[in-house]
């Protein structure tokens, strides 16, 4: 079970309460939905190209050790350019401005 929401609400839609535009219901500060692993989506071999903007929750992602499968990763850092280099460095060069918030890639060792 992941939570998804985060901040106060941004107006009467929610539209922008809850990552990717899901919505609970008034005064609920949560949606639980079911998470998968990099293995529950490709189970096997690598993993090309990866695209990510979760606002912050790329760093539970880049946690799994699957991450050294994924030749490529291109995306946005939130909260924190150390945390993602920590993350990745292992198994990645990380390419981007060593901003808190902005645009990154990472390409895998050989």
């Amino acid at each position: 079970k992941v939570r998804v929401g985060y901040g106060e609400i941004a107006d009467p839609t929610l539209t922008h309460e809850f990552i990717g535009n899901a919505s609970a219901p008034p005064g609920s500060r949560e949606v639980r939905l079911r998470s998968y692993g990099l293995r529950d989506l490709v189970p096997e071999g690598p993993i090309n190209f990866l695209k990510i903007d979760c606002e912050g929750c790329e760093y539970d992602l880049f946690a799994d050790p699957d991450v050294a499968r994924i030749l490529l990763i291109s995306g946005e850092v939130h909260f924190g350019w150390q945390r993602l280099v920590d993350l990745l460095s292992p198994t990645h060069e990380v390419f981007g401005e060593g901003k808190d918030f902005g645009y990154f890639r990472a390409v895998r060792r050989s």
